[in-house]
């Protein structure tokens, strides 16, 4: 059974994971909502309801936006992690659904894949 808010957007951005203020994971997004994302991590060490901080960008039409969201884990795949947003501000769903709407066409699909931080032992 579905259960997300609202559609994700398949976007490939760089992402980097932090858990107690200390960079775990560099990897990339596989999907994005104004609710949450899916990150490719590959395996990971978090579990469900881990909380986590996610900091990436997205590009609009007045530049490059920079998010550092709170989230928590809600499931955990082989190829990597479904995050859930804890958003601290009101806004932030609306900016990044806009953000999605209305992304250059040029804009990148694409960002190189970076392993895990904690996987590679320098957590």
């Amino acid at each position: 059974m579905e259960n997300r808010w609202g559609a994700r957007t398949k976007i490939f951005r760089e992402v980097y994971v932090y858990h107690l203020h200390q960079l775990v994971i560099r990897c990339i997004s596989g999907n994005i909502s104004p609710a949450g994302i899916f990150i490719k991590s590959g395996a990971s060490l978090y579990t469900k309801n881990t909380r986590l901080n996610v900091h990436f960008t997205l590009e609009g039409v007045h530049g490059a936006r920079l998010f550092r969201i709170p989230a928590v884990v809600t499931h955990a795949a082989r190829d990597g992690l479904g995050l859930m947003f804890m958003h601290d501000h009101a806004e932030t769903p609306r900016t990044i659904k806009s953000l999605l709407c209305n992304m250059p066409i040029d804009a990148p699909k694409h960002t190189p894949q970076y392993a895990s931080l904690a996987a590679e032992g320098r957590n």
